[in-house]
C-alpha cells in the first residue's frame, strides 16, 4: 500500500517544486532605492560685504558644479551693505530652473538677510529666531537715517517680486521694507453666499479666505467685494516695520517649516521630496578664512598698529621691528580695504607719496622738517580715504558721512598719540625693550674713532640749535650748518648744544653746561 503511494507523492512534490520556482522566476525584482537628492549647505553669517558676495559666488558655482539640485542657506546676520545683498540675491534669482533654494534662519536673518530669505524659494525657522526689517538706512554725522525714496523704491519692487514669484503675502514683504502703510488680515467670505442670512454667513466663516492687504488698498475695493469682509485686523501699524518670530512667520505665510536644526531640516526636507539627502557643507578655503580675517574687526586694528609702529620707528631710528611691524599692518589694511571694494587710485597715490615722503625724511634729510609734516599728513588722508567708498563729498549724505569717519578717525589718532607717549616714556625703563634703543654714545676718549678727521675737530664745540632737535634736526657752528642728533632730551631752537660725539653723517649733541667731551671753544 505505501509502496503504491510512494510514486504518487513523489510527483506531487516535484510538480509542487516545479510551480514555486517558476513563481519565483517570474516575480518583479525588488524596487531600486530612491536617489539621494544633491544639496549644498551654504553659511551666511556676519556682515554680508564685498568679501562675502564674492565668496557666496564661488560657493554656488561650486555647488552647481557638482550636481546639487538644492541649495540651503544657513542665515545669521545682521544685514551689510545693500550693494553685495543685490549682487547675492541676483545670484539666487538667476539659478537653473531646476536647482531649488531654500533659507534656513538658524538665529536671525534681518536687512540682507532678509532679502537672502526672501530670494529663496522656501524659509525654515529655528525656534526664537528672527525675520525681517530690511529698510535701508544710512549712518552719518552719529545718526542712523532711512534712506531716500530713491533707494527704497527699487528694494520695495524687489520684495514684491520675491513675494510674487516665491508665494509670500506681498503687502507684508513690503512692509519690511516701507513702513508708510498700515496692512490688515482680512478673512474674506466666498462669492455667491448669501451673507444676510445666518447660516449662510456661518458657513462662510469656515470657508473664508484669509488675505493680506493694506488699508489704502482696501478701501479702494469695490463695494460688493467690501461687503465680502468678515473681520479685519491689523498687523502692522503705519510707522511700524515688519519682524518676526518664527511662529509668526510659519502663520503668516513665510516660514514653512520650523526645525530646531540643521539634522532636522535636513529630516524634513527629505520628507517634502520623498528622497533621503545629501548634504554636502561647504567651507571657506585657507585664503577666504584669511580674507573674512582682514576684513572683519582686525581692520581698524590692523591700521592702528600700523601707524603706532611708524611713529616709534621714527622716534627711535634704526629700532627695525617696529617699522617693519607697522609697514605690515598697513600694508594688510590697504589689501583688506581694497578687497572690501573702498580703495582707489587717489588713496594708493597719497599712501605712496607719504611712506616717500617720511623715508626722504628719514634717510636723506635727518631731523622733522617740511617732508615729514607732509608725508604724515598724506599717510592720514590716505587711511581716512580707505574707510568711504567715494573721495570728494558730493551729496550732504556724503558729507555727513565724511566728517562722521573725520571725526572717529581723530578719535582714533588722539588715542594713538597718548599712547604712543606712554610707550616713548616707558622705552627706554622696560627691561627687555631698553636694550633696543640707544642709552649712552661711544666717545673718542674711549677709544672709538670717527671716520673723518674734521668731524673729529668738532667734539667739544659749542652751537646753537637751528631747528627744533626731536632728536634731530640741525645745528649751527658759526658759518657752518650741520645735521645733529641730541643725547637724552629734546631741544628747542635757539638752545646752546654742545658737541660730545661724531660720525659720517651727523653729530651727537647736548644742551650746554652738561659736561664736555673735550677741550671747548666757541665757534
Amino acid at each position: 500500500m505505501l509502496a503504491r503511494m510512494r510514486l504518487p507523492i513523489c510527483m506531487a512534490v516535484l510538480l509542487l517544486g516545479a510551480a514555486l520556482g517558476t513563481a519565483a522566476d517570474t516575480a518583479p525584482p525588488p524596487a531600486p532605492a530612491a536617489r539621494p537628492l544633491a544639496a549644498a549647505l551654504i553659511t551666511v553669517h556676519g556682515e554680508v560685504d564685498e568679501v562675502m558676495a564674492a565668496i557666496f559666488q564661488r560657493q554656488v558655482d561650486q555647488a552647481l558644479a557638482g550636481g546639487a539640485e538644492l541649495l540651503v542657506l544657513d542665515l545669521d546676520t545682521w544685514g551689510g551693505g545693500l550693494h553685495p545683498a543685490y549682487e547675492m540675491t541676483d545670484t539666487l534669482l538667476h539659478l537653473p530652473p531646476h536647482v531649488r533654494t531654500i533659507a534656513f534662519v538658524s538665529r536671525k536673518a534681518i536687512s540682507a538677510g532678509a532679502m537672502l530669505a526672501l530670494a529663496c524659494n522656501a524659509i525654515a525657522m529655528a525656534p526664537n529666531t528672527r525675520l525681517g526689517d530690511c529698510e535701508p538706512i544710512l549712518v552719518a554725522g552719529g545718526e542712523i537715517r532711512t534712506g531716500p525714496e530713491k533707494i527704497i523704491s527699487p528694494l520695495r519692487s524687489d520684495f514684491r517680486n520675491f513675494a510674487e514669484r516665491n508665494g509670500y503675502p506681498e503687502a507684508l514683504a513690503v512692509a519690511m521694507v516701507d513702513k508708510q502703510h498700515e496692512v490688515l488680515r482680512v478673512r474674506l467670505a466666498p462669492e455667491g453666499l448669501d451673507l444676510s442670512d445666518e447660516q449662510q454667513r456661518a458657513r462662510a466663516a469656515e470657508r473664508a479666505e484669509v488675505v493680506y492687504v493694506q488699508a489704502s488698498e482696501l478701501e479702494q475695493w469695490p463695494p460688493d467685494k467690501r461687503f465680502r469682509v468678515l473681520e479685519r485686523e491689523t498687523v502692522v501699524r503705519e510707522g511700524e516695520l515688519l519682524t518676526l518670530n518664527h511662529t509668526r512667520a510659519q502663520e503668516y505665510g513665510f516660514a514653512r517649516w520650523i526645525a530646531r536644526d540643521l539634522d532636522e531640516l535636513v529630516g524634513l526636507l527629505a520628507a517634502e521630496y520623498g528622497r533621503p539627502l545629501a548634504l554636502a557643507r561647504l567651507e571657506l578655503g585657507p585664503w577666504e578664512a584669511f580674507v573674512r580675517f582682514l576684513t572683519g574687526p582686525m581692520h581698524g586694528f590692523l591700521m592702528f598698529v600700523g601707524v603706532l609702529g611708524l611713529m616709534i620707528e621714527f622716534y627711535h631710528p634704526g629700532l627695525i621691528v617696529p617699522g617693519a611691524v607697522g609697514l605690515a599692518c598697513l600694508a594688510l589694511a590697504f589689501f583688506g580695504s581694497h578687497l572690501l571694494g573702498l580703495v582707489g587710485v587717489v588713496d594708493v597715490l597719497l599712501l605712496v607719496v607719504g611712506v616717500g615722503l617720511l623715508l626722504v625724511e628719514l634717510l636723506v634729510l635727518p631731523g622733522f622738517g617740511l617732508a615729514g609734516v607732509l608725508g604724515l599728513l598724506s599717510v592720514a588722508a590716505g587711511l581716512l580715504l580707505m574707510r568711504q567708498p567715494f573721495v570728494v563729498p558730493e551729496s550732504p549724505l556724503e558729507m555727513e558721512q565724511f566728517l562722521d569717519n573725520l571725526k572717529g578717525f581723530g578719535l582714533g589718532l588722539a588715542a594713538l598719540v597718548l599712547l604712543f607717549a606712554a610707550i616713548v616714556r616707558l622705552l627706554p625703563k622696560s627691561p627687555w625693550l631698553s636694550q633696543l634703543v640707544l642709552q649712552g654714545s661711544q666717545r673718542v676718549e674711549n677709544g672709538y674713532s670717527v671716520a673723518s678727521p674734521a668731524r673729529v675737530a668738532l667734539i667739544g664745540r659749542v652751537g646753537r640749535a637751528l631747528t627744533p632737535l626731536r632728536p634731530a634736526g640741525k645745528v649751527e657752528l658759526g658759518e657752518e650748518v650741520v645735521d645733529a642728533v641730541a643725547e637724552g632730551e629734546m631741544l628747542d631752537p635757539g638752545t646752546e648744544v654742545e658737541i660730545i660725539d661724531t660720525d659720517a653723517n651727523r653729530v651727537l649733541v647736548r644742551r650746554h653746561g652738561g659736561g664736555s667731551a673735550g677741550g671747548e671753544s666757541q665757534a
